[in-house]
């Protein structure tokens, strides 16, 4: 899986966070997703493999929190989708 064009946007993505008004811990939460990611990455071909790959070892809210977080991650990674207060999007349902 290619994330070279991620590991460079990735810093721009949390900026905005941090500019927008989101939570201090949902934030640690999307650093802590994506330095796991960066790890496993030579060994996924999808976003979907990762949470795969983490699911057995997380608790059920924890998944839910790795999932919204890729999920983000995903978005702006592919599309340059930043995220909105009001839009819940869920691609694994």
């Amino acid at each position: 899986m290619d994330i070279s064009n991620l590991k460079k946007s990735y810093p721009i993505l949390i900026e905005y966070l941090q500019s927008n008004g989101y939570n201090k811990s949902y934030i640690e939460c999307i650093r802590s997703v994506f330095k796991n990611f960066l790890k496993h990455a030579s060994e996924l071909g999808t976003y979907q493999d990762y949470l795969y790959f983490v699911k057995p070892t997380c608790k059920p809210a924890t998944y839910e929190r790795k999932v919204s977080a890729i999920n983000m991650i995903e978005l702006f990674d592919k599309y340059e989708i930043f995220p909105t207060v009001n839009s819940k999007v869920n691609f694994w349902k």
